[in-house]
């Protein structure tokens, strides 16, 4: 039901365990990379340390629901595509 409300708002979001993230850019470069994710329609949320497996299942069964809809959007090999933009601006 989300990967299809999210998809209607044009506004998926990834969400992924990560702990606690320090960024090693500054705020300058950090609004760059938001700005190449949003031109994509993806955002990207760290759910923190702690891992549960329902969570997990969710979140695969979201991306396998949004993902065609990115690939129909951005255009094949987009997740490439838009590392390359970011690793331009962190280096």
């Amino acid at each position: 039901k989300q990967a299809k409300k999210d998809i209607e708002n044009d506004r998926v979001t990834y969400k992924f365990a990560g702990g606690l993230a320090v960024s090693d850019y500054n705020e300058e470069t950090e609004n760059k990379i938001d700005s190449i994710y949003k031109n994509y329609g993806v955002t990207y949320f760290n759910t923190g340390c702690i891992v549960d497996f329902m969570d997990l299942k969710a979140q695969k069964k979201y991306q396998e629901t949004v993902k065609p809809y990115l690939i129909k959007r951005n255009g094949k090999n987009w997740e490439l595509k838009m590392k390359s933009e970011i690793e331009k601006i962190r280096n």
